[in-house]
């Protein structure tokens, strides 16, 4: 899977970034991830669809990275 990353040029409103793609972005294992989601240091994850669940990449480095 690609690494997403934030250009000022793309509108990161409508990606969305899996558990796998913010391990990659930011370095972190898939529990990590899960953990930092269930502490609320990431926004809540969005189930689109029964074994799919995703994050809004804008939304994420919201919290993350400003």
């Amino acid at each position: 899977m690609a690494i997403l990353n934030a250009q000022e040029n793309i509108e990161t409103s409508t990606i969305w970034a899996s558990d796998v793609q913010l391990c990659q972005r930011y370095g972190v294992s898939r529990c990590t991830v899960w953990r930092w989601a269930k502490e609320g240091r990431l926004p809540p994850p969005v189930k689109i669809g029964p074994s799919i669940t995703r994050w809004r990449l804008s939304e994420v480095i919201e919290k993350l990275e400003r």
